[in-house]
């Protein structure tokens, strides 16, 4: 299962090439993106203003299971956020959110930031190289 980050979200609504390869690939039914994207998403688009962002945002989510932020991401969240603590390494809150939701989902967090690859725990892809 693959869970999308912002950035590739942009990257295929910006149409990509090599994402939206690899997008095309994939079972639509292998893919999520995490509540806490979703509202990255749709934040970027209302400060933009721009119908067509929002028009191709809405035409993927129809595609896309949008995953919930629950209890079990929580503390997923809280266990991650503390032990990564602990090792010095830091990510900015959303990073963390994002990241436990992948791991709470047992996904592959499909992503271009690098910080991501501090979370030994989380598999990573960039499907934009």
């Amino acid at each position: 299962m693959y869970m999308l980050d912002s950035n590739i979200i942009s990257a295929l609504m910006n149409e990509h090439p090599k994402a939206s390869r690899r997008f095309d690939k994939e079972l639509l039914h292998n893919i999520c993106i995490p509540s806490i994207v979703w509202a990255e998403v749709r934040y970027g688009i209302c400060k933009k203003g721009s119908i067509k962002l929002q028009k191709s945002a809405e035409s993927l989510a129809k595609m896309i299971r949008i995953v919930p932020f629950n209890q079990q991401t929580a503390d997923i969240y809280a266990q991650l956020r503390a032990a990564m603590e602990k090792q010095g390494k830091n990510l900015s809150p959303m990073d963390m959110l994002i990241a436990a939701s992948a791991v709470a989902n047992h996904c592959v967090l499909v992503t271009n930031d690098q910080a991501f690859l501090q979370v030994e725990t989380l598999p990573v892809e960039d499907w934009t190289v």
